[in-house]
């Protein structure tokens, strides 16, 4: 039982830091090969099969519903690859073969490990050694950016990027970091000057990685997270001032973006006063837009079982994990993906309101699927996979749908009668 506990941490640990540093240390050596990416994408998905055989868990009726529906909505997405990949042969940035082997090493087989509880005892430890690393990531990540440009302007005014860690990845991980520093502040502040100083110089870090990856949705997910970390538990006060600060800020934002646009040479403020002035389009947003339309109308078209794995505009993924869900599987797979959505969703706001351990976890559950709605993908979003299957198991226990079944040899038994441990 204890080692289930203990790997299940490290698989979430490699889940959210693992690619990323491994980008971000081969971008600094200067390398394109993609060994490094497959060593490490190998070793977690290998990782979560060997705690999803040798950690088998209890399931009640709402663990049951959760686990069919998601196991129902990979066998229709993947039908759906199969069908698009080897016999439709539909122009698509991948072939078949490497959309099934990314969809099951990004996010199914991930997943897999995560459906189980984790120690309580190792969450602080936990939480600071995924700080250290977001922080040791972001500034690798930054200094490969700064020793390809001129000087600090043009890194102000560039979206930072890798090669493989693009900028939205890059403000994710701002986002996530953001969140745990918060997260680690709330449950108990930090003891001595240099353990304070530590973590003043994450958050900045985490700041900066924001600001730095100009990029627009990674940061309304970041303040709607924090959001909600701050409202609940949920109270009739609280909601009120949430909804007063909320529109505070709003207008704050409104306010002052035009002045910085014209004062400050940074990617994110010229981009979010191009959305807010309206004056000049970003580019960015006319192609998603395009990519928006042309998966809707692909979902009108064929509602019940989908059109197609890409959207026939730019023939990639319309950056919308509702419309890529809709335009790939119809509403076969938007009902199973809408039972994963609730159940997860559901069990995060139980957790969150009862301060419950862990609450990183459920929030940055929350932070990954609101980004996922403007920038993410199906296979692109694996993070959010994993979130949604470990946000609803990560605190359970004998009496709810994650207890340990040490006897029996299947992965997932599910049972209605509770067990007790001597």
């Amino acid at each position: 039982m204890n080692w289930q506990l203990r790997w299940r941490g490290r698989l979430l640990f490699l889940s959210l830091t693992g690619y990323p540093i491994v980008a971000a240390l081969t971008s600094l050596a200067g390398t394109e090969s993609s060994i490094p990416s497959v060593v490490i994408r190998t070793l977690v998905a290998a990782l979560g099969i060997v705690l999803f055989i040798g950690s088998p868990v209890r399931l009640d009726v709402a663990g049951r519903v959760f686990v069919i529906a998601w196991a129902g909505f990979w066998t229709i997405y993947l039908c759906r690859v199969l069908y698009d990949g080897f016999a439709h042969k539909v122009l698509m940035p991948l072939s078949g073969p490497e959309y099934l082997v990314y969809a099951l090493t990004f996010s199914i087989l991930p997943a897999l490990g995560a459906l189980g509880p984790l120690d309580a005892r190792s969450e602080r430890r936990l939480l600071v050694t995924i700080l250290v690393t977001l922080g040791g990531t972001l500034l690798l990540s930054a200094y490969a950016t700064f020793s390809a440009l001129s000087n600090l302007a043009a890194l102000l005014s560039n979206r930072v990027q890798l090669e493989k860690l693009n900028p939205i990845s890059i403000g994710m991980l701002g986002g996530s970091m953001l969140v745990l520093v918060v997260c680690l502040w709330s449950e108990q502040a930090p003891r001595g000057w240099l353990a304070r100083l530590l973590s003043f110089v994450a958050l900045l870090i985490a700041i900066a990685a924001l600001g730095l990856s100009g990029s627009k949705g990674p940061l309304l997910a970041t303040m709607l997270t924090l959001m909600v970390h701050y409202s609940l538990p949920l109270t009739p006060a609280k909601l009120i001032k949430l909804i007063g600060g909320a529109a505070v800020l709003a207008g704050l934002m409104l306010a002052a973006i035009p002045i910085l646009a014209q004062n400050v040479d940074i990617a994110l403020i010229s981009r979010l006063d191009s959305l807010v002035s309206g004056q000049s389009v970003d580019p960015s947003n006319t192609l998603h837009l395009l990519a928006y339309e042309a998966a809707w109308s692909q979902f009108v078209s064929s509602p019940i079982w989908g059109d197609a794995i890409v959207e026939n505009a730019l023939h990639y993924y319309p950056h919308n994990l509702f419309l890529d869900v809709a335009m790939s599987t119809g509403l076969l797979g938007l009902t199973s993906f809408g039972l994963i959505l609730v159940f997860s969703l559901t069990r995060t706001y139980r957790q969150l309101s009862v301060r419950a351990p862990y609450r990183w976890v459920f929030l940055i559950n929350v932070l990954n699927i609101a980004g996922a709605q403007v920038s993410g993908g199906i296979f692109q979003a694996s993070e959010v996979w994993f979130f949604m299957i470990s946000a609803f198991f990560v605190n359970a226990n004998g009496r709810s749908i994650g207890q340990e079944m040490t006897s029996l040899p299947f992965a997932v038994q599910t049972s209605m009668t509770p067990r007790t441990r001597s």
